[in-house]
């Protein structure tokens, strides 16, 4: 998940101990990747295994698929157990996320709104209502849990894009070429009347979704060109407040691609075949690439370094945020339209060829021609519907007319900036980044704290994750304990967070200057001689810049005889290889921390 990159090099000394091991016991059997073998495709030694009938949970059939209407091209949204999606067929549907299968014509859907054209738009889900767009030019507030219709908001022209919450206010673009700021409680009426909060004319058309961040609207249009003008296509970024422009850049033609922002950067493709990374701040463009060879109208998504869009030749490029210098590319057989979803170190994205691909985040280059893909799975047509995973599960649409569900071995979500941001095709965890629990506050959804054992005198480490976080607060730690270090992704400490304030109120404070999509902090604390034997449970709050908060707690345990590396011994008292593999499965899932991987590490090393 996040914030695990300070302690790659654990895993990866661990993993390396675990092969040498298996290496000097015999042959290291060939990785279980979880699915059904499919077709060889390819050179000669190179396959790539295609997913089989059983790996489809369940599909669900929006109409008719003879009929030229059977197209979902919406990217599913999926909030508390249910599945929210557009289609062509003029409805938006709710299908059970577990069980969603069925179809249309047998009302196998939880509930179903009939809009009076097509749905491209994709569903945006808070606070138990559904914001989407239709081509009918309307923009609809839906009850989540029945489908009825709260308001509607009448705009000039088609509305493919999919609106965004941000604070109370839906920010969506229309083909009448205007940005509209509606009241997301009551946004109803008609842009004749004026009923919008705000609204903001381009120079063209506006197909792509609004992306919002620290009370900046990024979007990007589209100028038909004639004799006199040429075409191009200009990003904005506008005033959340009043739509006034804060700064644009137009770019050599039109821009289908919707930004997406990360760490003071916007991303977005322009149909001059070129994807470019602007500061979010000032509009200046910090590079471009222009490597593709066609039009990149893909939603870019920003995974851990590296920007993933497409283009119409149909290559994903995997481009490195630093520079702009391709880390590597893929080559489909149709046009990318599909924005990329990133799980656990993997790739998903949709292709024309109908495919759905699993990528290597780092290195999955090549080509679908050389089988140089993790897996695929094949629809019955284009896939322009960005897949969205959640909890193991792939949802994802396809121009057959279906919407699909598919075990892709994983019990992880997408982590991608586009869902960390509540933009297209997003899932419950995103808003605030935290998830309150019902049940308890041991870890809440992309917010987590691990704790650890020390004998009195010695040192632990609380590590920490979030995303989407402005501050981090570790309270309720002992007064006469002392940080000995503090590691963070970039966060400077509140004044006074260190020394004296620790005996005062017993806290440290992280602060970024803005949310952050990913965080990452390993403090470590001395615990005093004098210290009692016992749990010490220590309060983890985190809070982003629209006030969304969260809650976690951290368990420190304190006794001379506490070992968390006799938990992983065999029989004979030893740490095998069994009980390293134990612990590399614990660290990862979060139940220990790294201080404590590092000592069963040591002691597989030393055999002890």
């Amino acid at each position: 998940m996040y914030g695990k990159t300070k302690t790659y090099w654990a895993v990866g000394v661990a993993v390396l101990l675990v092969l040498l091991f298996a290496g000097a016991t015999g042959a290291v059997a060939a990785q279980d990747v979880g699915y059904d073998e499919g077709e060889t495709v390819g050179e000669v030694g190179v396959s790539s295994t295609v997913l089989e009938n059983d790996d489809v949970i369940w599909s669900f059939e929006t109409s008719d698929t003879e009929d030229s209407s059977a197209t979902v091209d919406s990217s599913p949204t999926i909030v508390d157990g249910v599945v929210y999606v557009g289609s062509r067929d003029g409805n938006v549907y709710a299908l059970d996320a577990e069980n969603g299968g069925g179809s249309y014509e047998d009302s196998d859907e939880l509930w179903s709104f009939e809009t009076d054209d097509s749905v491209h738009s994709s569903p945006n889900v808070i606070d138990g209502v559904v914001y989407v767009g239709s081509h009918d030019g309307n923009v609809y507030a839906l009850d989540a849990d029945d489908g009825t219709e709260l308001w509607t908001f009448e705009t000039g022209d088609s509305v493919f894009s999919s609106p965004t919450f941000y604070d109370g206010v839906v920010y969506v673009g229309s083909r009448d070429g205007n940005v509209y700021a509606l009241d997301a409680e009551n946004g109803g009426g008609s842009y004749e009347n004026g009923d919008e909060l705000w609204s903001f004319e381009g120079d063209g058309r506006i197909n792509p979704s609004p992306t919002v961040v620290d009370g900046i609207v990024y979007i990007g249009d589209r100028r038909t060109g004639s004799f006199f003008s040429p075409s191009q296509g200009t990003v904005y970024a506008l005033n959340a407040d009043d739509g006034s422009v804060e700064w644009s850049h137009t770019t050599g033609l039109w821009i289908w691609s919707s930004p997406t922002y990360h760490d003071g950067y916007v991303y977005v493709g322009s149909d001059d075949t070129t994807l470019y990374a602007f500061d979010a701040e000032t509009g200046s463009v910090e590079w471009e690439y222009d490597e593709p060879n066609d039009f990149v109208i893909g939603s870019p998504t920003v995974y851990d370094g590296t920007v993933y869009v497409g283009d119409v030749d149909g290559v994903l490029h995997a481009v490195d945020t630093e520079d702009g210098t391709a880390d590597w590319t893929f080559q489909t057989d149709g046009l990318i339209q599909s924005g990329a979803t990133v799980v656990d170190g993997v790739v998903y994205v949709g292709s024309d060829d109908g495919n759905v691909y699993a990528l290597d985040a780092k290195n999955g280059g090549g080509s679908h021609e050389d089988g140089d893909d993790m897996w695929r799975f094949e629809t019955g047509d284009s896939v322009r519907s960005m897949p969205t995973v959640v909890d193991g599960v792939l949802y994802v649409g396809s121009r057959d007319g279906n919407v699909y569900a598919l075990d892709i071995d994983t019990e992880s979500s997408s982590e991608d900036s586009r869902v960390e941001l509540g933009t297209t095709g997003h899932h419950h965890a995103w808003v605030g980044g935290v998830e309150e629990d019902d049940d308890t506050d041991d870890e809440t959804e992309g917010f987590t704290a691990t704790g650890g054992s020390a004998a009195p005198g010695g040192q632990v480490t609380v590590d920490i994750t979030a995303q989407a976080v402005g501050s981090v607060e570790l309270s309720n730690i002992p007064s006469d304990w002392t940080v000995a270090s503090s590691q963070n992704d970039g966060a400077f400490l509140a004044p006074d967070s260190l020394g004296d304030n620790i005996e005062n109120n017993g806290a440290v404070v992280w602060v970024w200057t803005s949310d952050q999509s990913a965080v990452s902090i390993s403090v470590t604390l001395d615990i005093p001689e004098e210290a009692e034997d016992g749990d010490y449970v220590l309060d983890v709050d985190a809070e982003d810049s629209q006030g969304e908060t969260g809650s976690t707690t951290a368990t420190i345990t304190v006794g001379e005889d506490v070992s968390v590396v006799d938990g992983y011994r065999n029989d004979e008292g030893r740490v095998d290889t069994a009980g390293l593999q134990a612990a590399i499965a614990d660290f990862l899932q979060g139940n220990i921390n790294t201080g404590d991987l590092q000592d069963v590490i040591a002691a597989f090393i030393s055999m002890t």
